[in-house]
């Protein structure tokens, strides 16, 4: 709405009231005038009083009859109501801030610089973040290695001894990579240790007595064989029942040497597992005696006395010495003490018929060879006897078996028959050969090579018999000779019954 308008009528509502009231002033009668001279759309009330500006349209109603229009209080004083401001005809607002486009405003010099976004390296140019890989903790000094969180020396470490986790058994430490033995004992040497499926730790290598040990036997790694047993550093045959089996010595026996005498009339002989001492049974006098070889010859000391005519002997399992008392009808075995002394004797509770010989077997039983029963009878383990496994013999005496198992009785004979034989069996109890020729065959003794040596009581000397079965004359200068009995060397050991003494032949 414009301003003239507005004053226009504004006039008409003022002469409209006068006119009811029936007064006027000069002012209206001026405005009258005013009004009849000037159109409506152009007049402006320039005698009113100066409005301010924001107010200048407002439109005043409804006012007080009789009032005069210059006294009505002021607009300013009525109550803020907006003013109805026709946007098109509204004047600029000259003093409020000018809104200054963005596009023209001054450049703001004194802000610090700032680089622009296109000087940011692109992110293309930037080179990529390579993948972080963890690289485990440092590496160890040289010589070392680490096992977990530790860096250890192989060579030396208990704990990770050879490898990482390898921990050497109890008694053991690590030496060069190999879990050994702290100090072996005088005469012992460290060699390497058998497989032991299960074992947990680390057991390179162990004390070793290679005097004594087949499978270190002299050296280690040395095996002895089967039916062998090493005695000072050599691999030697030995049977079950503590018998030597020594290599083939061609051609008669070398010279006699004396062991010991006044011995009585010896029938049985056993040589020590070391073959330092020799045990002889002397029947008439009831006595075991021990001879040590240290020294011929040997000074006899009764190990053993009391017994009722001892003759064979042998050891058993549990290293005893198991003797035949033939007079006695009974088999005894003896306890070793520690220092070598006899110990309690126990008596298989069981008899028999003139026991001779007596052979302990690979499987912890016995054979005993019945003089007067004429039979070969078998105790177990358990001490169970099985009577006749060889049986009807004149007069069965030495019993021995090779390192093959096969057994060789020897057939002393009858008045009748003389005794001429040496029968063979196998394993099985089948007989396989018969050695004949003999003249009252009672010891026997066997060679690697199969040759077998037979004491003949009344030839008064020693013959060999090849595998072939010829027979040959192998030691002499002997009276009623019994038992024989090699020793490691291949030296023969004799019961010299006839003379009371012992004796041996050097190795030929």
């Amino acid at each position: 709405m414009s301003r003239g308008l507005v004053a226009s009528i504004a006039l008409s509502l003022l002469a409209t009231a006068c006119g009811e009231t029936g007064s006027s002033t000069g002012d209206a009668s001026a405005a009258i005038d005013r009004q009849e001279t000037a159109p409506l759309a152009d007049t402006v009330a320039v005698d009113a009083p100066d409005v301010p500006v924001s107010q200048r349209d407002v439109i005043v109603a409804d006012v007080p009859a009789g009032m005069d229009v210059t006294d009505a209080p002021a607009v300013t004083d009525a109550p803020d109501v907006p003013a109805v401001i026709d946007v098109v005809d509204a004047p600029a607002v000259t003093d409020a801030p000018a809104v200054i486009d963005v596009v023209d405003a001054p450049a703001v010099t004194d802000a610090p610089d700032v680089p622009a976004v296109i000087d940011v390296p692109a992110v293309i140019d930037v080179p990529a973040t390579p993948d972080i890989v963890d690289a485990g903790p440092p590496a160890c000094e040289a010589g070392a290695t680490r096992c977990g969180d530790a860096c250890v020396d192989l060579a030396t470490s208990n704990a990770h001894c050879g490898a990482c986790g390898r921990i050497c058994c109890a008694g053991l430490r690590c030496n060069q990579g190999r879990c050994d033995p702290f100090d072996c004992p005088p005469g012992w040497s460290p060699c390497p240790a058998p497989a032991m499926p299960g074992r947990t730790c680390g057991y390179d290598r162990g004390c070793n007595d290679l005097r004594v040990d087949p499978n270190h036997c002299g050296a280690c790694g040395i095996v002895c064989g089967t039916g062998e047993s090493c005695l000072d550093g050599r691999c030697l045959g030995r049977t079950a029942d503590g018998s030597f089996v020594p290599q083939v010595a061609p051609g008669a026996a070398g010279a006699m040497e004396v062991v010991a005498t006044g011995l009585g009339g010896v029938q049985g002989l056993l040589l020590s597992p070391d073959a330092r001492t020799l045990y002889a049974s002397a029947t008439g006098l009831g006595v075991i005696w021990r001879l040590p070889l240290g020294n011929l010859p040997a000074t006899p000391e009764r190990w053993a006395e009391s017994l009722v005519g001892p003759s064979g002997m042998t050891f058993d399992a549990a290293g005893r010495v198991v003797v035949a008392e033939r007079e006695g009808n009974r088999v005894t075995r003896i306890e070793l003490n520690g220092d070598g002394s006899a110990g309690v004797r126990t008596t298989l509770p069981v008899s028999f018929q003139g026991p001779w010989g007596v052979l302990s077997d690979s499987d912890g039983g016995l054979l005993v060879s019945n003089e007067f029963g004429n039979t070969v009878d078998r105790v177990d383990a358990m001490g169970a006897v099985t009577r006749g496994v060889i049986p009807m013999f004149p007069a069965p005496l030495d019993l021995r078996r090779d390192l093959a198992g096969n057994l060789y009785v020897g057939d002393y004979g009858s008045p009748l028959t003389s005794g001429l034989h040496v029968f063979v069996y196998d394993r099985s109890l089948t007989r396989t050969r018969t050695l004949a020729g003999m003249s009252g065959p009672i010891g026997i003794a066997l060679d690697r090579g199969g040759d077998v040596y037979v004491a003949n009581y009344r030839a008064n000397n020693v013959v060999r018999v090849s595998p072939t079965g010829a027979s040959s004359v192998y030691a002499t200068g002997l009276s009623g000779p019994h038992a024989l009995a090699f020793d490691p060397d291949g030296r023969l050991y004799v019961a010299d019954y006839g003379n009371s003494r012992v004796v041996r032949f050097r190795r030929p």
